[in-house]
């Protein structure tokens, strides 16, 4: 066992995403925006404060970086985007398109911390799985970003 634990239990009123908004962004009516939209794979990720549930992917990335280096195993990992399609139930943290799908269908209250301005690509369920495919047939070991693009991107208020 690896001794990380991805699911440990917080103390009530801490949220596991932090606290700040990256401070590259600029905010207009509906969203946060960057300057650059597209982020390229060079540019340095987890870097500064980071929160509990950014810790616990960076570790489970870090022991996949360990095993292709050290035993030439053929492994990946991947950050996708928020992920909406069928089959998805869709909770606060984890689903949060699917979330706001069902609560919206059945007139339930939408719960979006923060100012609703934060923006997100999101990437539909089958291009996701489609990521895992083309790892399997290059077999390139590495970190990848798989998200819908600038065509998919939406704000909770949009």
């Amino acid at each position: 066992s690896s001794g990380i634990n991805a699911e440990w239990p917080l103390r009530p009123g801490i949220h596991v995403y932090g606290n700040s908004i990256n401070g590259t962004l600029k905010e207009s009516e509906k969203s946060y925006e960057r300057d650059e939209v597209a982020i390229s794979e060079e540019h340095p990720v987890m870097v500064g404060e980071i929160s509990p549930l950014h810790a616990s992917k960076m570790s489970a990335e870090h022991y996949v970086k360990t095993y292709t280096d050290m035993y030439g195993v053929k492994a990946a990992t991947f950050r996708f985007t928020g992920i909406y399609g069928e089959r998805q139930f869709g909770g606060e943290d984890h689903g949060w398109v699917a979330n706001f799908s069902i609560r919206s269908v059945f007139q339930m209250p939408i719960h979006v911390f923060g100012t609703g301005k934060q923006a997100r690509d999101i990437l539909y369920a089958q291009d996701g799985a489609k990521s895992y495919l083309d790892f399997f047939k290059s077999q390139v070991s590495g970190v990848y970003n798989i998200g819908g693009g600038e065509p998919n991107k939406i704000s909770l208020l949009e």
